[in-house]
């Protein structure tokens, strides 16, 4: 069985990607694209994306309010499930890959920030370097954000994952019951909002990380 594309986000990028769902499919669009996941970073309002942008002296409303010439109605249909575009796709993958670059063991809103600002010929791409925000930019202002949040540490009493395997049920020790109940969290939430994602192919570097300690819960990512 492949690693699980899912287990590194945390909880606040879940929640972008479920908001950018809702944005997508406010205007009926077909997909979800940069745009939405950059307009999700901003309703959500928390994170330690949405603080380097006000470090930078980016207002949020104003931010907001340079996206929605872009994302026009489109001719989806109501209620149906939206799929990420791949643009958008990408956006995801190159964020966990900033995580790895950074040492990270989990992905965060400020690594899907920075992704953003490199997705070639995007909306959010453009929309960010027209207020100045770059990854050259960004990346100085998250780095010293970390350094000021340093990542919340995990109890030792942590309770344990179970899994059931041919009928039996097996402990699963904390650090990897983590990876589970975080996945399944984006598998339920990415569902209930009508989003459904292609499992992206899992390159040997990621593959590695994944074998590293476990993901940790930022204090705003």
């Amino acid at each position: 069985m492949s690693p699980d594309p899912f287990e590194r986000y945390t909880h606040r990028v879940q929640r972008v990607v479920a908001l950018a769902g809702d944005r997508a499919r406010r205007p009926r669009r077909e997909e979800i694209d940069t745009e939405h996941l950059l307009l999700a970073v901003v309703d959500a309002g928390d994170g330690t994306a949405a603080m380097a942008l006000a470090a930078l002296g980016v207002p949020l409303d104003d931010l907001r309010g340079r996206v929605p010439a872009h994302a026009g109605a489109g001719q989806g249909v109501p209620g149906k499930s939206v799929p990420l575009s791949a643009a958008a796709s990408a956006v995801l993958d190159r964020a966990r890959r900033e995580a790895d670059a950074m040492g990270h063991h989990y992905v965060g809103t400020d690594h899907l920030l920075l992704s953003l600002t490199a997705q070639p010929g995007s909306v959010a791409a453009r929309v960010l370097a027209g207020i100045g925000v770059t990854g050259d930019h960004l990346r100085p202002e998250v780095a010293r954000l970390l350094d000021a949040h340093p990542r919340a540490r995990r109890t030792r009493d942590e309770p344990t994952y179970e899994q059931v395997i041919g009928g039996r049920r097996f402990a699963v020790p904390p650090a990897i019951g983590a990876h589970h109940r975080q996945a399944e969290r984006l598998r339920d939430l990415l569902h209930r909002h009508g989003v459904t994602v292609d499992h992206p192919e899992t390159d040997q570097h990621e593959t590695a990380a994944r074998r590293s300690p476990p993901a940790q819960e930022h204090l705003g990512t």
